[in-house]
């Protein structure tokens, strides 16, 4: 069943034209002189610094941080639960625009994947760190919707659906292998489209 605003979703013209009428019709609404003397001292109240819950991986700690100052959180690291952060991705060096979504840090803590998406699309690239000198060593780009990975002893595995814009609701479960401290990517392993409940890599049922 498609929902009557799904085409919202898409990135053209017309959602530009109707995000432009929506942000005039609020501002004619809001914009008055009371709600402009009380604006700086909202702002100054809403800069705080943000924490994500942390992962812990062969005795590293991994988070997501976002500094009061900053546009997007960034993924860090530290040895101790006290110890100070070490940033290992701002996706803002890529672009303002550029967000980290996700990371899984495998069980030696030696390596993370995190997603990364620009503008709110929802369509992620991949990225491989090396965590003790925060190399990236794989990248993976337009894997499309992908909200997580798991890893084992021979590398990680993801599942992905395509583009909403493009009506493409199958779902790719892919993998890959390590090779040192490198990842490449193996061929796809299954497509499943339909309702019928599929087995996730992490052993929960899951269905589209």
């Amino acid at each position: 069943m498609r929902g009557p605003y799904r085409w919202l979703e898409g990135d053209d013209d017309r959602v530009a034209d109707w995000e432009r009428q929506q942000n005039e019709y609020t501002d004619s609404v809001i914009q008055t002189d009371r709600r402009e003397s009380l604006e700086p001292a909202f702002e100054e109240l809403g800069w705080h610094e943000s924490y994500f819950l942390p992962t812990v991986r062969g005795g590293r700690y991994f988070q997501r941080i976002e500094p009061a100052e900053a546009e997007q959180p960034r993924l860090t690291v530290r040895s101790e639960p006290d110890g100070d952060p070490r940033t290992l991705v701002d996706p803002t060096d890529l672009d303002e625009t550029v967000s980290l979504q996700w990371f899984e840090p495998n069980w030696d803590g030696t390596l993370v994947v995190y997603g990364l998406m620009d503008a709110g699309t929802e369509q992620y690239d991949l990225r491989v760190l090396d965590v003790d000198d925060s190399a990236v060593v794989d990248e993976i780009d337009d894997v499309g919707r992908c909200n997580g990975a798991s890893w084992d002893e021979s590398g990680f595995y993801y599942s992905a659906t395509g583009a909403a814009a493009e009506g493409d609701s199958s779902t790719r479960n892919s993998g890959t292998t390590n090779s040192t401290a490198r990842t490449d990517l193996s061929p796809l392993i299954s497509t499943r489209s339909g309702g019928r409940p599929s087995r996730s890599v992490q052993g929960r049922a899951s269905s589209s």
